[in-house]
């Protein structure tokens, strides 16, 4: 099965890390998208595109679901599964548990999507202001979804199917956070098979970062980030749009006379 990972990408931090990792993802892709903010310079993307099979999509002027944008993107090629990641955390994956990803995406054949969950060696990986703020959403998501979920690990993989559904039916205007709930609500209320699998190689780290998430160094970024007070605020707005963005897709696909979300 040919499989198309799909990566909304800030370019300017990441390609050393991509360029070396990039012969191993291509044994597990056939081809690589990504889509990027209007303002990415062009000796970034220019960098991406010259390497195999990384094709590179600068969204619009105001355009900000790049999730939208690059799933619609990766559905020009040819493929059976499209892996949706935020690229950073793609990456730490790819660098730090390569057998685990490459497992994952044998699972992605048995639902049309496939939720990837941090099981709790992942979560220490994460600051406390992420995990506390993300679990009323899991909480709430798992409730919609009737079993247990994590939704908001940035990571999951579509059937073709489910993938061109939620390019059908959502909106590329919709918050792009919000695409953590409002897409697997979209596709179990449609009647797609929504599942979870739970992972141990994610981690979290400042994009501007280095570390494993198990070093002291990285753990020294997660006791720093929780110390500001403007962290967990943030992380509460957060959680809130993810919380707002799946009751408005449930309450919509549960209206008869619906109109697109």
């Amino acid at each position: 099965m040919k499989t198309v990972l799909a990566c909304a990408a800030r370019l300017e931090h990441d390609f050393e890390r991509f360029r070396q990792l990039h012969p191993g993802l291509l044994e597990l892709y056939s081809e690589i998208h990504l889509a990027c903010r209007a303002e990415t310079l062009w000796e970034h993307t220019a960098a991406f595109r010259a390497l195999r099979r990384v094709h590179v999509t600068v969204a619009a002027p105001g355009q900000r679901n790049w999730r939208f944008l690059t799933v619609q993107k990766a559905l020009e090629f040819p493929c059976d599964l499209v892996h949706y990641a935020d690229f950073d955390h793609l990456l730490r994956w790819s660098l730090n548990s390569p057998a685990e990803l490459a497992a994952t995406l044998e699972q992605f054949r048995r639902a049309d999507c496939t939720l990837v969950g941090r099981s709790p060696a992942s979560m220490a990986r994460y600051a406390r202001a992420i995990t506390e703020t993300e679990a009323v959403v899991n909480q709430v998501l798992s409730h919609l979804l009737g079993h247990p979920t994590d939704v908001c690990s940035g990571t999951r993989g579509f059937s073709r199917r489910a993938a061109e559904h939620l390019v059908a039916h959502s909106r590329p205007e919709n918050d792009p956070l919000g695409t953590d709930a409002e897409w697997p609500v979209l596709l179990h209320a449609a009647g797609f098979a929504v599942r979870t699998v739970w992972v141990d190689g994610l981690s979290w780290l400042l994009p501007t970062h280095q570390g494993t998430g198990d070093d002291e160094a990285s753990q020294r970024q997660r006791e720093a980030y929780d110390q500001d007070p403007t962290h967990w605020a943030f992380r509460v707005q957060v959680a809130r749009r993810i919380v707002g963005s799946g009751l408005e897709a449930f309450k919509w696909a549960a209206d008869p006379a619906r109109a697109e979300p």
